[in-house]
């Protein structure tokens, strides 16, 4: 995971690093409400939630989850 701003993060795969596009799975948002995850794999599919560590797990729950870099 790292910081593209002060309230956005890029979420990546370390076993991709190098592989530029491949190797993103997502970026994690603050919001007014708390944290919001949109995932690539799902469809950008979203999720909020009330804290960074449980954006960051969303990415670690799925099946096959993920080294952050």
């Amino acid at each position: 995971m790292r910081p593209i701003s002060s309230s956005r993060w890029r979420v990546g795969d370390r076993r991709l690093n190098g592989r530029p596009g491949i190797s993103l799975l997502g970026f994690i948002d603050l919001t007014d409400g708390g944290f919001e995850v949109t995932r690539f794999d799902s469809c950008s599919a979203r999720g909020a939630y009330p804290s960074l560590d449980d954006a960051v797990a969303d990415f670690a729950r799925r099946p096959g989850g993920h080294e952050f870099q």
